[in-house]
């Protein structure tokens, strides 16, 4: 990303959207898949419907993460947008990831954010 921003600025801005899972609406989990990854982590499936599966699929993955929210369309439309306005127009060659990443690869992170102090020590 950073070698097409060199490449093409200043006419073009280059950023990027990098969300963890997405289920809902994604090609890459038609029904069969779904059902495979829940066998897979052993959730049940009996008498579901296509919807509640990718539903129940989703949350799965949300329920792994720090926000505890799947991630839809709708939100990378929103990340895609806000990348397309003025408003995040510098620097160039910016990746939004969403801070719904793995607790295991956020150690500093793995902790119970009730406890407000956290955010409020001196660096």
């Amino acid at each position: 990303m950073r070698e097409l921003a060199v490449e093409l600025s200043p006419l073009v801005r280059v950023n990027g959207v990098a969300p963890a899972t997405v289920i809902q609406g994604s090609a890459m989990f038609p029904r069969d898949r779904v059902i495979a990854s829940l066998a897979k982590y052993k959730i049940p499936i009996r008498g579901r419907t296509s919807d509640s599966l990718t539903t129940k699929l989703a949350q799965f993955y949300a329920d792994r993460t720090l926000t505890k929210s799947p991630i839809t369309p709708g939100d990378q439309a929103e990340a895609i947008f806000l990348l397309l306005t003025n408003r995040l127009s510098k620097p160039p060659a910016r990746s939004l990831p969403w801070m719904a990443a793995s607790r295991a690869f956020l150690p500093v992170m793995n902790r119970d954010l009730s406890d407000r102090s956290f955010f409020n020590r001196k660096t």
